[in-house]
């Protein structure tokens, strides 16, 4: 799904994958979008992935609409 995000990872890195809802669902996310976490001991930290640029981008109006 995300071959470059792959490439680097970490084997004990996590990757959430977020897919778009089908028809009739709020579309708060409008495109395939992953966010990779990395955990070390107790501390998480969010290393990549395009989630938040996916989220912003369905959050701002479209330049199409009227």
């Amino acid at each position: 799904m995300f071959p470059a995000v792959a490439a680097w990872m970490l084997p004990r890195d996590y990757a959430l994958v977020v897919e778009p809802a089908g028809a009739g669902v709020h579309d708060w996310v409008t495109r395939r979008a992953c966010l990779v976490i990395r955990v070390r001991g107790r501390r998480a930290t969010i290393v990549g992935g395009n989630l938040i640029e996916v989220l912003l981008a369905a959050e701002r109006p479209s330049e199409t609409a009227p």
